[in-house]
């Protein structure tokens, strides 16, 4: 049967009665209890032992039984065995508290703020976190930090949004660290026309040059160097203009001039992107390497490509 105890703090506990004479925390407060005994329970207001009548058995007292003149003397009461459980005091001490710990009923030690539940060291007069005066008990005005500003009553959901915030700014962080979409599209398209021009090399090399007036044999006649600046042209062209275009979509999100003045004037875009390499760094990375390397293949290739490349 369980024994009811009443704490200091005014939290009522049942506790087996195998740990009667024993001590435990207070889940509620974390203060020491003092189980009593099962005698001591049942004299404080629990029902007393009904005998196998079903009807209290009240013991009569050393005054009641002078008086009736009883010379029978009582029996010597039996030495008391200790059962299993109370000859392990400290395992069955141990007990309780490995009970209350596994429900998370667990007093925290140290100094905390009595404002945003932060550990703090012994002696400090302001909580540095939400600018609570230890010593007035009140908030020290236009305190403002990041992690003073609540947006919820409950100090868990503010730390939950704290963290929530933290892990959508370093997934932003790692998409844009990232090379673009469109980068890796444009890398994939320029090894597919290096694989089909070497086809087309290889083929000519093999079966003879095809007539001059077809693509393959216009390829086929290109010498080495001018093949691949015209396909590094191409690429950093392509490049080039999503870079582009991804800088002015970046810029119109940040401030409306941004956007204009990147879309309009080239040489705007890539100062901004500059100056935004921190948030795009892929996209910055990306159009500055379109233009080192796009400029000289464009005008080797418009130096040493026929004039008749083109015209078929």
């Amino acid at each position: 049967m369980p024994i009811r105890v009443q704490c200091k703090c005014g939290q009522t506990l049942n506790v087996p009665d195998q740990y009667a004479g024993k001590s435990g925390k207070c889940p509620k407060c974390g203060e020491a209890v003092k189980i009593p005994l099962a005698s001591a329970a049942t004299a404080n207001g629990s029902p007393a032992k009904e005998g196998k009548e079903g009807t209290a058995t009240p013991k009569p007292s050393p005054k009641t039984a002078a008086a009736s003149g009883s010379t029978a003397k009582s029996p010597a009461p039996k030495p008391k065995v200790a059962t299993a459980t109370q000859a392990k005091g400290p395992t069955a001490k141990a007990g309780m508290d490995d009970l209350f710990d596994q429900v998370g009923l667990v007093k925290k030690s140290g100094h905390f703020c009595p404002n945003c539940d932060t550990r703090i060291a012994q002696g400090t007069a302001l909580c540095v976190k939400c600018g609570f005066n230890l010593e007035t008990g009140q908030k020290v005005q236009e305190f403002a930090t990041e992690s003073s500003r609540q947006e919820f009553e409950n100090k868990h959901l503010n730390e939950a949004a704290r963290m929530m915030r933290r892990e959508d700014a370093l997934e932003e962080r790692t998409r844009n660290l990232g090379m673009p979409w469109w980068a890796m599209l444009c890398m994939i398209l320029f090894g597919a026309l290096v694989v089909i021009c070497g086809v087309m090399l290889v083929d000519a090399h093999q079966t003879g040059l095809k007539p001059a007036n077809t693509i393959s044999g216009k390829v086929a006649r290109l010498p080495f160097l001018v093949l691949m600046a015209t396909l590094m042209a191409i690429n950093s062209i392509l490049t080039g203009m999503f870079a582009h275009f991804a800088i002015v979509a970046h810029g119109f999100k940040d401030k409306a001039k941004h956007g204009w003045g990147s879309l309009l004037l080239p040489l705007y875009a890539m100062i901004y992107g500059l100056k935004q390499i921190k948030k795009i760094r892929g996209t910055v990375l990306a159009y500055w390497m379109a233009i080192l390397l796009g400029i000289p293949s464009i005008i080797y290739a418009a130096m040493k490509l026929p004039s008749d490349f083109l015209q078929f």
